[in-house]
C-alpha cells in the first residue's frame, strides 16, 4: 500500500498540463511603415507621364533580429499583415515571439524581382545586389569601339525597402510589446531621354550606363562603389511633353552613382531598326548629373537628336532588301 501512494504521488508531480506554445509575455509586435515619399520620378517630379513609372507595394518583409554585437541572429521572421496609416501610407506588421534584451533590428521587403540579397547571418554584412545579364544582352554591347567592361553589365535593381535600428531594447513586458519602423528605398530612380528622328522606325532600345555603384550594405545604407556596375535598362519610344519632340526615354533603377568618378560617365544606346540595321551611339553624361535637373530632380535630358534612316532609302524597284551592317559606334561631346 506504502509503495502505491509513492507511485500515485510520482504520477501527481509528472503530470501533464496544458501550456501556450508561445509565452504572450515575450511577442513583439513588429510595425514597418512603408515611406515612400520624396522619391524622383516614382511619387514626386514626374518628367514625362507616358513613361510607366515603378510602383512600390511591397507584401512581405523579412524582420531580423540580431544580438546585439550583431554578429549572430536571434530571430529570423516574415511579416505580411497589411494595413494604412492616416496618410495612405502601407504598413506591414506580424507577431515575433522573442525575449526581452538588445538587439539589432533589420527589415527588407522579401518581393522583389531583380534585387537579391546576400550575405544576411550578420547584420553589418547583408547585401542588396543584382546579377549580370546574360549573354544576349552584353553581345549587344560588345562593340570594341564602345570601350565597354561586359564582364560588369548588370540588371536595374527593384525598389528595397529597409528599416533598421541599431539600438533595439525590448524590455520586460506583460502582453505584446510594439516595434515600429519607417521603411525606406536604398534605391535611386533617374529618367532619361534622348530626342530621336525617325521613332517610326525603332524595333526596340536599350541602353548600358557606367560609373555605377555595384551593391548596397544595407543595414549602414553603405553604396559599394568597387566593383563598379554598368546598369542595362531598355527604353520606350515617347514625345517630350514639352516640345513634343520625338524621344526615346525609360526610368531606371540603380544603387546610385559613383561619386568623383575617374573616368567620364557615358551612356551607350542600342537601338534595333525595324528593317533589320542596328544603331548604336555612346554619350558622357557626366554634366547631366551635375546639373540641376540632374540634382534636384533625376532628370538626364539629352539634347542630341539620334536620326533613324528611313527604310524607303534602301528599297529598289518595288520593293526593299533588309540586311545587317558592321554595328556604328559614333561618340560626342555633350555639355549643358
Amino acid at each position: 500500500m506504502a509503495g502505491a501512494a509513492i507511485l500515485t504521488g510520482a504520477l501527481s508531480v509528472n503530470s501533464c498540463h496544458r501550456r501556450p506554445l508561445e509565452d504572450p509575455d515575450n511577442l513583439v509586435v513588429v510595425k514597418a511603415v512603408i515611406d515612400t515619399k520624396g522619391i524622383s520620378n516614382v511619387t514626386c517630379d514626374i518628367y514625362n507621364p507616358e513613361i510607366e513609372a515603378p510602383v512600390i507595394d511591397p507584401e512581405m518583409m523579412r524582420v531580423l533580429f540580431y544580438t546585439s554585437d550583431g554578429n549572430s541572429v536571434s530571430t529570423d521572421t516574415y511579416i505580411s499583415s497589411a494595413s494604412y496609416t492616416d496618410d495612405g501610407y502601407k504598413v506591414l506588421q506580424g507577431e515575433v515571439a522573442i525575449s526581452e534584451g538588445d538587439y539589432r533590428v533589420l527589415v527588407y521587403n522579401f518581393d522583389t524581382e531583380s534585387t537579391l540579397i546576400r550575405n544576411s547571418s550578420e547584420f553589418s554584412t547583408v547585401e542588396a545586389y543584382t546579377d549580370n545579364v546574360n549573354s544576349a544582352i552584353t553581345k549587344r554591347f560588345a562593340s570594341k569601339a564602345a570601350e565597354i567592361d561586359i564582364d560588369k553589365i548588370v540588371y536595374e535593381p527593384d525598389h528595397l525597402m529597409v528599416a533598421r535600428n541599431q539600438k533595439c531594447n525590448i524590455p520586460y513586458h506583460t502582453g505584446t510589446y510594439e516595434v515600429k519602423l519607417d521603411a525606406t528605398t536604398v534605391i535611386d530612380t533617374y529618367y532619361l531621354q534622348i530626342k530621336i528622328k525617325g521613332s517610326a522606325f525603332i524595333s526596340s532600345a536599350s541602353a548600358v550606363l557606367t560609373g555605377l555603384s555595384s551593391s548596397n550594405m544595407i543595414a549602414a545604407n553603405k553604396r559599394i562603389e568597387d566593383p563598379e556596375a554598368i546598369v542595362y535598362f531598355t527604353l520606350q519610344p515617347t514625345t517630350d511633353p514639352y516640345d513634343g519632340e520625338e524621344a526615346i526615354a525609360c526610368i531606371f533603377n540603380t544603387f546610385g552613382r559613383i561619386a568623383n568618378y575617374s573616368n567620364d560617365l557615358a551612356v551607350t544606346f542600342n537601338i534595333n531598326t525595324t528593317y533589320g540595321t542596328v544603331i548604336q551611339e555612346e554619350f558622357p553624361i557626366a554634366d547631366l548629373f551635375e546639373s540641376d535637373n540632374g540634382k534636384n530632380h533625376h532628370w538626364l535630358l539629352l539634347e542630341h537628336v539620334i536620326e533613324i534612316p528611313d527604310p524607303g532609302a534602301q528599297t529598289t524597284g518595288g520593293g526593299w532588301t533588309p540586311q545587317v551592317d558592321d554595328w556604328e559606334s559614333e561618340s560626342y561631346d555633350f555639355s549643358l
